[in-house]
């Protein structure tokens, strides 16, 4: 049986700004996911506590403190 992927709970160490108004997150465990969708008034700093949950068809979200959400894909 396939294992169920467990969320993530994990320190923002820093925001990467990219292009077309989406960051990539650095997060304390060593790993760097990006946004996959453009969230307008994203509310995140650096030391936040964050949550990344899996969805539906292997998608992955990012849930920031403030209760917002957005649409990530791990790229390291």
């Amino acid at each position: 049986a396939p294992q169920s992927v467990q969320p993530i709970v994990a320190r923002l160490v820093r925001l990467l700004p990219r292009p077309q108004d989406l960051n990539a997150f650095e997060l304390d465990n060593g790993q760097i996911w990006e946004q996959a969708e453009t969230i307008a008034n994203l509310d995140l700093r650096p030391h936040d506590t964050v949550t990344i949950k899996p969805g539906v068809l292997g998608a992955f979200f990012l849930n920031t403190p403030r209760s917002q959400r957005v649409r990530v894909h791990r790229i390291r």
